[in-house]
């Protein structure tokens, strides 16, 4: 995989975690809910696994991360701060 398309998949996933934060739910232990950027339904990720059920994920294996593992990361760690913020407040 390219370096190129490394970058491109965590700028989407950065995008997606910009637009899309108030509709990316943590949903059980290790386990969200993202919106397709397609409009068309969710896909679930799982964090103790590092997988996604998208057909990005699918084809690339686990060689590479897709845009919405790279969004729950993001969205997963600026929660993580908020709640910090909250208790030190």
């Amino acid at each position: 995989m390219k370096d190129t398309e490394r970058t491109t998949r965590a700028q989407r996933g950065l995008d997606l975690a910009n637009r899309d934060e108030g509709r990316i739910w943590w949903i059980a232990a290790h386990t969200w809910e993202v919106p397709s950027c397609m409009g068309r339904g969710t896909y679930i990720v799982r964090t103790d696994r590092g997988t996604c059920d998208c057909p990005d994920f699918e084809r690339h294996g686990e060689r590479e991360q897709c845009k919405h593992i790279c969004a729950v990361e993001i969205v997963s760690a600026r929660r993580r701060q908020r709640r910090r913020k909250a208790r030190a407040a």
